[in-house]
């Protein structure tokens, strides 16, 4: 693949995954409001392990970020 198709790739998983995290928030959000805890606990757990996904994905290297921090 070239580098113009990793590029792609790369953006394409980022935005995937922010639009994930995004409509997470708004159901986590509207649960909130509605007082629906139990959809509350189960979206909470689905932004942290997709917030703990993308994390071990930088980690790796996986989305092409560098890792200079010690994490």
């Amino acid at each position: 693949m070239t580098s113009n198709g990793v590029e792609r790739d790369k953006i394409k998983f980022i935005n995937f995954t922010m639009d994930e995290i995004h409509d997470s928030l708004d159901e986590l959000y509207e649960s909130f409001v509605d007082g629906n805890y139990t959809e509350v606990k189960q979206e909470a757990a689905f932004i942290i392990r997709t917030l703990t996904s993308l994390q071990e994905s930088r980690r790796r290297n996986i989305i092409g970020v560098k890792n200079t921090e010690k994490d």
